[in-house]
């Protein structure tokens, strides 16, 4: 069984992806830093608004990771 990177949670008005392995948040550590865009950081996790859950699940999973 295949382990997963990453796991979006539902929390009504916003969702976060969390990232479940030490290489997926070294990731998402990584692309935030280097993100000149705004993004707000709920402890590990990435706080997505609802409509833009879809685009970054798929990158990630272009990008090989495994989402749940």
């Amino acid at each position: 069984m295949q382990q997963v990177d990453y796991r979006f949670e539902d929390h009504g008005s916003i969702w976060l992806c969390q990232p479940l392995t030490g290489t997926a948040r070294e990731n998402l550590d990584q692309a935030c830093e280097s993100c000149e865009d705004f993004h707000i950081r709920w402890g590990n996790a990435l706080v997505v608004e609802p409509r833009f859950v879809d685009q970054v699940a798929m990158q990630l999973v272009e990008e090989g990771w495994t989402v749940e």
